[in-house]
């Protein structure tokens, strides 16, 4: 799964390939700066910039939420593995509410 973050036109952050719970990233569109792209991830809820803008700390709640997928039985495991897979390195904070992916250049 991805998660793109828009800056361009109405602002919006969407998840993209939900059902492949084997990868996390994320990209953006039309952000003129990090700022921006800090500023959208915020007001969506979907996270928060970090790593002086080389990763996101995305809403584990927000990507439970995105997509029909997500009520879906083997997803839930699919993606419970996938976080506690991210447990294991270092990438779900002490809260386990957050979970780092890479953001990948614009």
């Amino acid at each position: 799964m991805f998660v793109v973050i828009s800056c361009s036109g109405p602002a919006a952050v969407r998840l993209e390939d939900a059902s492949n719970c084997r990868e996390l990233y994320v990209t953006s569109t039309g952000c003129p700066d990090s700022a921006s792209l800090a500023r959208t991830l915020v007001l969506a809820g979907a996270g928060t910039l970090a790593d002086g803008g080389a990763h996101v700390w995305l809403s584990v709640e927000w990507l439970r939420l995105q997509g029909s997928v997500s009520q879906l039985p083997l997803w839930m495991a699919e993606f419970a593995g996938m976080l506690d897979y991210a447990k294991t390195k270092g990438w779900l904070d002490d809260t386990g509410e957050a979970v780092r992916a890479h953001l990948q250049a614009d």
